[in-house]
């Protein structure tokens, strides 16, 4: 015949109570810490989601202000200076602005001025920001986000003070800061290549980072690979 509950706590005193509690196993609180990190994920993930979708919007909009700039306004304006405008050249000198000049007189110069306080000068800080928005949400390391940050907007930088400049340049190609002009028009190239080569790079990190979730079996919606 077994003893009672009263029986065994006389017999054995408090030890019976810490002997009959049963600890949880290994693989319960395995899966608790599990579903708790899964939790965590699925919090991030929609921050992550909303970051690219909306670098992706930015980055949209920021294509079609390029092309309406580069394939529609600055070649309407060769036509009507008759020679490559200077923006369109790596670089240029002090006859080829005094061409431009010429070309499009003072009425053509006026328009031109006047581009570059509206549409040359919302395209390229759309550009900027949509570039900042893709490399934050690439999730770099810290440093080296802010090095990639840095080349755009400085292209953004140069970009508007380079247009100014070139205004007054093409205004006065005799005595007008047209050496400064074409520096700056040269340096926003090689900074307007940089940036595309950081998207390529941002790609390329993109897929290969896809490409190796999936090997592990960590792609949302994706069953394990064993």
């Amino acid at each position: 015949m077994g003893l009672s509950k009263g029986q065994k706590k006389r017999l054995y005193g408090n030890n019976i109570e810490a002997k009959t509690t049963i600890a949880p196993p290994a693989e319960t609180a395995h899966k608790a810490r599990t579903q708790s990190v899964r939790h965590d994920s699925v919090e991030a993930n929609p921050e992550s989601g909303k970051s690219f979708m909306f670098a992706g919007v930015a980055f949209v909009i920021a294509v079609l202000l390029m092309l309406y700039y580069y394939l529609w306004v600055l070649p309407e304006m060769s036509e009507r200076a008759g020679t490559t405008i200077s923006e369109l050249k790596f670089w240029f000198d002090q006859q080829h602005a005094l061409a431009v000049n010429q070309g499009l007189g003072r009425d053509m110069l006026v328009q031109y001025q006047y581009i570059h306080r509206s549409s040359g000068l919302i395209f390229p800080l759309i550009f900027a920001g949509a570039w900042v928005a893709m490399i934050s949400a690439s999730q770099f390391a810290k440093t080296v986000s802010r090095l990639m940050m840095a080349v755009p907007v400085l292209w953004a930088l140069v970009f508007i003070l380079g247009n100014f400049v070139l205004d007054a340049a093409l205004a006065n190609p005799a005595t007008g800061p047209v050496g400064v002009a074409a520096l700056l028009v040269a340096v926003r190239w090689v900074l307007f290549i940089a940036c595309w080569v950081q998207l390529g790079w941002m790609a390329v990190r993109l897929v290969q980072g896809k490409i190796d979730a999936f090997s592990r079996g960590a792609l949302k919606g994706q069953q394990p690979i064993r």
